[in-house]
């Protein structure tokens, strides 16, 4: 990020569920920006995924994806919460973008 050289340290790989938004999700999120992807991700909340911050990148689908925010819970993604919704906070929920400066 920044365009400074050296680049990023990998710190952990973990499994995730990740949904990339339609075009016209993107447009009504963004204005129109166009090469611009938007996805959400979605990991279980743990030492290692409670440590990111809206300034890593994460690399997935073989793109590097800016951190936008990150929220407790499984934001949408019904099937990964119980029905009582205990488990809504054992996840979190990553909105990434690809294709813009950080």
């Amino acid at each position: 990020m920044g365009g400074i050289g050296g680049g990023f340290t990998e710190r952990f790989k973990v499994m995730a569920k990740i949904e990339e938004m339609t075009g016209s999700e993107v447009e009504q999120a963004a204005g129109n920006l166009s090469g611009m992807t938007k996805a959400q991700m979605v990991v279980r909340a743990n030492s290692q995924t409670e440590q990111i911050t809206a300034a890593w990148r994460l690399v997935a689908k073989g793109r590097n994806w800016n951190v936008k925010s990150i929220a407790r819970g499984a934001g949408g993604m019904k099937r990964n919460i119980d029905i009582a919704g205990a488990m809504s906070n054992a996840y979190l929920t990553i909105q990434l973008e690809a294709g813009v400066a950080a």
